[in-house]
């Protein structure tokens, strides 16, 4: 576990890489799926080879949010230089008991969830992310989150449905 000292206004937070959540790397930080039902974020994505994908649950989520930046910006995100790399799953602590936040850096974008905890739901074979979700939740309304990374920068219409279909948890 890498933990390092992140400042943040004016309080110190704890980021380091959440070895609980499986592994992804540059072949296979691509085309992660979301699903909200009911307080808990469905998030699916290609484990390294991308023949398997992982499906884990952020649960009591408070807000997420996934866009900007990139992994070719990753560089000006404020948690650079602090601990956040690319291709992983980051957990960032605050000291004063705030809320537990987590990071995910893919390819087209980042993905910050704040929720109370986070675990691993399934391991998928042969499939898509979206599909993965279905497998182990039935059908639904799945989002691929590369399909949004313009939405929250320009009020795009893609926007506009996330709000709509992922109500107040939804934060551009």
């Amino acid at each position: 576990m890498l933990t390092v000292k992140a400042v943040g206004g004016s309080r110190m937070a704890d980021i380091f890489i959440d070895d609980s959540i499986p592994k992804m790397d540059a072949s296979s930080a691509v085309y992660p799926t979301a699903r909200l039902i009911g307080d808990s974020l469905i998030v699916a994505y290609h484990l390294p080879g991308c023949e398997t994908c992982a499906v884990i649950r952020f649960n009591e989520v408070i807000d997420w949010t996934y866009g900007y930046p990139n992994d070719e910006g990753l560089h000006e995100h404020a948690l650079w230089g602090k601990g956040l790399t690319f291709y992983e799953f980051h957990e960032v602590k605050c000291p004063e008991g705030g809320d537990k936040r987590w990071i995910g850096t893919f390819h087209d974008g980042t993905l910050t969830v704040r929720a109370k905890s986070v675990d691993v739901v399934d391991e998928q074979r042969g499939c898509a992310p979206w599909a993965a979700i279905e497998a182990r939740f039935g059908p639904g309304v799945n989002i691929v989150l590369d399909q949004t990374r313009d939405g929250p920068r320009r009020g795009g219409r893609l926007q506009r449905m996330l709000r709509r279909l992922f109500g107040k948890y939804f934060r551009p």
